[in-house]
């Protein structure tokens, strides 16, 4: 079933391997660039349509941890996978904590990808 991932990454080339990942996935991808506009997305339909988000921590403005505190203050219900180059334990906790279902650490395949899309889309 194809499905619609929200993947947010300030890297470029990161988004553009997100790109290319999650299309030869079969799904469809909506790419943004900061956590503000990721924000901004989401409040503009409440999160319907997206059925899974990636999610960088360490962006410039609002970071993955300000994304995921506005998905549980505005209790929309997405499964987040975060993604970083660079993860300690405080980190993980916290993102926990606001929800985040899993972390991955970078860099990785389009089978790790695949394996967490299956496991964690609605």
């Amino acid at each position: 079933m194809k499905k619609t991932i929200l993947f947010i990454d300030d890297d470029q080339r990161i988004l553009n391997i997100g790109d290319m990942f999650i299309k030869r996935l079969g799904h469809k991808v909506l790419l943004v660039e900061s956590g503000q506009k990721a924000i901004d997305i989401l409040k503009e339909n409440n999160g319907l349509g997206i059925d899974f988000i990636l999610l960088d921590i360490m962006m410039p403005e609002v970071d993955g941890f300000g994304v995921l505190e506005f998905l549980k203050d505005s209790n929309i219900q997405i499964p987040v996978v975060l993604q970083t180059g660079v993860m300690d334990d405080n980190d993980l906790k916290k993102a926990k904590k606001l929800g985040a279902v899993d972390c991955i650490t970078k860099p990785y395949t389009r089978k790790d990808v695949e394996y967490l899309i299956k496991k964690y889309s609605l």
